[in-house]
């Protein structure tokens, strides 16, 4: 944890134990008082890749759905058009083109296509 970001382990410590000198308690003590911190931790989302909380995301998820859902009562759903951006998905920062279908228009192009995309991840 210290390796991965020493600044909020100190935040951590601090916020949940009142802790501001770690390096003053034995090594195994720390070691438990970290292992104990909640997932909702600085260090501990840090370590799973999480930027946001469970419950924000969760939120985030409820809102694209209502908001979904009223679009699909317009006239912009019934022509697939307008459709309401994915705050989840701007919280996570999701690339928008990785979601679109990428089209090819020969067998050949997909194949020159797949040839690089193989190359580029180094396994042909």
């Amino acid at each position: 944890m210290v390796a991965t970001d020493r600044d909020a382990l100190i935040c951590d410590f601090a916020e949940y134990y009142n802790i501001y000198d770690y390096e003053r308690l034995p090594v195994d003590t720390v070691a438990v008082l970290a292992f104990g911190l909640p997932l909702t931790s600085r260090i501990k989302m840090k370590l799973s890749g999480q930027r946001w909380e469970l419950d924000t995301q969760l939120l985030a998820a409820i809102l694209d759905n209502v908001k979904a859902l009223v679009w699909m009562q317009t006239k912009d759903a019934r022509k697939g058009r307008n459709r309401p951006a994915s705050i989840l998905k701007m919280l996570n920062g999701a690339d928008d083109l990785k979601d679109k279908p990428i089209g090819y228009t020969s067998s050949e192009a997909f194949e020159a296509a797949r040839a690089r995309i193989i190359k580029e991840a180094g396994n042909g």
